[in-house]
């Protein structure tokens, strides 16, 4: 809901595509950013890191839409037809949760978090579900919590909230670590779709990289958000040759990526 409510806030004004599957399952890939500068702009205004902040936030932009399709008289209920287009879409995401299926088998395979990183992202995100901030306190001695504030936030601050509404830090790791790498792939498609122009091959080009082991693992880090919200924001770049207004929502995204990971 997060991350779909904060997509259709950025991509309002942009023209969306006529594939109500494609333009919605893109709104979850744009969402990571607008997450990302909703929960800075909370910051810098000293206001809490809260997961009812960030519900209410991510749910302005399709309520506004919804009361002006109500005052326009043009709300219009999807119609769902096994075209081509559709068909592909439904193997990708077969292909989707294959991935997630092998990811969390994998990741739920033993109890504890496996090396170093994923414990260091772990207290961040602990830090930041029970103090309701992303910025390290000047009057307290915190740094053995590496991935915290002047780190790039996204990642702790998206677990941090996830974790407020989940009670076990392990699996809200695990798990939505494991969605997010296999969101990239849905992500992937559609951008692999605006660079060929042709299903078949994207779709190819899809599976390769979905059975490719060097794509990613279940490891927990930020790394994992980095590629899916890169085939986004070129995604948005490509449309821009349609629609110009794609040029807010690509730079929305470009800054994204940028508050996910100094350098990668």
């Amino acid at each position: 809901i997060y991350m779909w409510g904060f997509g259709y806030t950025i991509t309002f004004l942009t023209k969306n595509s006529d594939n109500w599957l494609e333009s919605n399952l893109m709104r979850i890939g744009f969402g990571f950013a607008g997450f990302a500068l909703f929960g800075v702009l909370l910051s810098l205004f000293h206001i809490s890191i809260d997961w009812k902040i960030f519900l209410i936030g991510s749910l302005l932009g399709p309520a506004y839409g919804l009361i002006k399709s109500i005052k326009n008289k043009s709300i219009k209920f999807p119609e769902f037809k096994l075209t081509k287009s559709n068909l592909a879409i439904i193997l990708v995401l077969i292909i989707f949760a294959l991935t997630l299926s092998m990811y969390l088998k994998g990741a739920f395979n033993y109890p504890y978090l496996e090396d170093d990183d994923p414990y260091g992202y772990a207290l961040a995100t602990k830090f930041i579900a029970t103090e309701n901030s992303i910025t390290r306190p000047e009057n307290l001695h915190l740094n053995f919590i590496g991935y915290i504030d002047p780190y790039p936030p996204l990642y702790t601050m998206l677990m941090g909230v996830l974790h407020q509404t989940s009670p076990s830090l392990n699996w809200t790791l695990k798990f939505f670590n494991s969605m997010i790498i296999s969101l990239s792939i849905i992500f992937f498609y559609f951008f692999a779709l605006q660079v060929f122009k042709r299903r078949a091959a994207a779709l190819f080009a899809t599976a390769a990289l979905a059975f490719m082991p060097a794509y990613m693992s279940h490891f927990i880090w930020s790394h994992s958000l980095l590629l899916g919200m890169f085939f986004c924001a070129m995604y948005a770049l490509m449309k821009a040759d349609e629609d110009k207004r794609w040029f807010i929502t690509a730079s929305i995204a470009l800054a994204g990526i940028l508050f996910t990971h100094q350098r990668q």
